[in-house]
């Protein structure tokens, strides 16, 4: 199936439908804008992102519709999902979170997007720290290296991808 974004309902909402063709099928009913992220690797998951809370967070529901809930405690978007079980309460949500805005380009502060991992309702753990704006995390087939691009240059108006090991965090 493919997942995509569309306003055709009056609000941005998550739809579905199927590779090879077919009638589209909304996924969510929500006046907030919900953005789709990412397929559980099992496909069982679609993960999207949402403002429905006031914030910015990441939810997931069955990919074939259904309630919506929360896949992260309080943070993120842009997410990337990695399981290596078929207990969908083990899959890591790898997402990006900070209060940058990503009209302004070159910001460098404390308020600079960084790379977070978590499980569905556990504390996340913070991956990257810098004063860069570190954004658009997918994660490898086999869970061990994420892939992000970085705001970089003098100008800081560039994006460079990089990787970090996700078990030693290094770049």
């Amino acid at each position: 199936r493919i997942a995509f974004t569309s306003d055709r309902s009056g609000s941005w909402d998550v739809w579905a439908m199927p590779a090879d063709g077919g009638t589209p099928a909304r996924l969510t009913f929500d006046a907030a804008m919900d953005t789709v992220n990412d397929y559980s690797p099992d496909g069982k998951w679609l993960y999207f992102q949402s403002v429905r809370s006031g914030e910015w967070r990441v939810y997931r529901i069955p990919a074939d519709g259904g309630t919506p809930e929360p896949a992260t405690l309080d943070l993120g978007t842009n997410a990337s999902v990695f399981s290596d079980s078929q207990d969908p309460a083990r899959d890591l949500v790898y997402v990006c979170d900070g209060v940058s805005d990503t009209k302004i380009k070159g910001y460098r502060g404390s308020a600079n997007d960084e790379l977070w991992r978590c499980a569905p309702g556990a504390i996340p753990e913070r991956l990257t720290r810098n004063d860069q704006n570190d954004r658009e995390p997918r994660v490898s087939p086999d869970g061990k290296t994420l892939y992000f691009t970085r705001e970089t240059g003098k100008s800081g108006k560039d994006y460079n991808l990089f990787s970090l090991d996700v078990a030693t965090h290094e770049e």
